[in-house]
């Protein structure tokens, strides 16, 4: 699946980056093409796709150099960055990899971001293929408030830790007047299917929730037109603002569930019996085993961060 959209002041495509057993539609790539010199790759998606997002990028980018800006290293988002960048190498094309420099160093080397991904997501983890290393020439630190600019494109990067402590967003928007900004953030802001209309946090443990809203809150004050989902698609504006209520809401709803003894299955029965977005959203996902795991997690998250507020260990 490769859409189209017309910004004016630039074109941005949305690729589907799902691996094809995961069962549902779930990873969105997207490519910014707003300049003579270069294209900019918003994710990689993860190692399994890594051919086919690679094959995309290369015909639209067309012999320009790519800039690929993953929001964080977990491998369902940046996984494919090593493979994709030695694919386009090969191909001629300059390639920039550019990452928080907390996850920098886990794109030159990612074993140990391998072996974490397998003890968090199991049998999901094999799903997305193992990342394979970039060499440390192609990689780039960025810095809060730092732009790419692309010709007629400009891309704002803003430091948005909470849901890893090495999460950015990018913010696309005109280099000279005005035009339609997107938000890309990546997991700061929840995952939202645009055919049901769902959203729920993406927030697997370790969760810093203070964090989390604090980037939440810097995303709203940027006021941005529409927000491009990593998970997994396009939506309004005002999903910023839902999902911090949804963030309040799961939290008393957590904080309820384990005074009374709830484990997580449980606890995730109470959460979609309050929250109408992650019931909608969970009737897309939660009937796959890997889009459950995914849900779930999160619910995990949001256990974790309560105990650990309240001392339970």
């Amino acid at each position: 699946m490769r859409e189209q959209i017309d910004l004016g002041y630039s074109r941005l495509y949305v690729l589907d980056a799902t691996p094809r057993d995961f069962g549902a539609e779930y990873i969105r790539v997207y490519i910014v093409d707003g300049g003579e010199q270069a294209v900019a790759v918003v994710e990689t998606g993860p190692a399994s796709v890594a051919e086919s997002v690679a094959k995309a990028v290369a015909e639209i980018a067309n012999g320009r150099q790519v800039e690929i800006i993953l929001t964080h290293v977990h491998i369902d988002h940046g996984g494919g960055a090593g493979r994709v960048a030695g694919l386009l190498t090969e191909q001629g094309l300059q390639v920039a990899i550019w990452a928080h420099p907390r996850g920098a160093p886990h794109i030159v080397n990612p074993s140990k971001l391998w072996k974490a991904s397998n003890e968090a997501l199991g049998e999901t983890a094999l799903v997305y293929g193992e990342p394979e290393p970039a060499p440390s020439s192609a990689v780039h630190e960025t810095r809060d408030g730092m732009e790419l600019c692309l010709g007629q494109a400009r891309l704002r990067i803003i430091h948005t830790p909470g849901h890893a402590s090495h999460h950015q967003s990018i913010l696309l928007e005109p280099a000279v007047g005005q035009g339609e900004r997107i938000l890309f953030p990546g997991d700061s802001a929840g995952m939202y299917d645009p055919s049901s209309q769902g959203l729920a946090p993406t927030t697997p443990p370790p969760l810093r929730l203070d964090m989390y809203r604090e980037s939440l809150r810097r995303m709203i004050d940027e006021k941005p037109d529409r927000i491009a989902f990593t998970h997994i698609g396009l939506g309004p504006a005002q999903l910023l603002e839902t999902h911090r209520w949804q963030v309040d809401i799961w939290e008393e709803t957590v904080r309820e569930a384990l005074a009374r003894g709830l484990d997580p299955e449980k606890t995730l029965e109470a959460i979609l019996d309050r929250d109408p977005y992650t019931a909608r959203l969970y009737q897309r996902l939660g009937g796959t085993p890997h889009g459950r795991r995914m849900i779930l997690n999160s619910v995990l998250g949001f256990m974790d961060y309560v105990q650990r507020m309240q001392g339970s260990y």
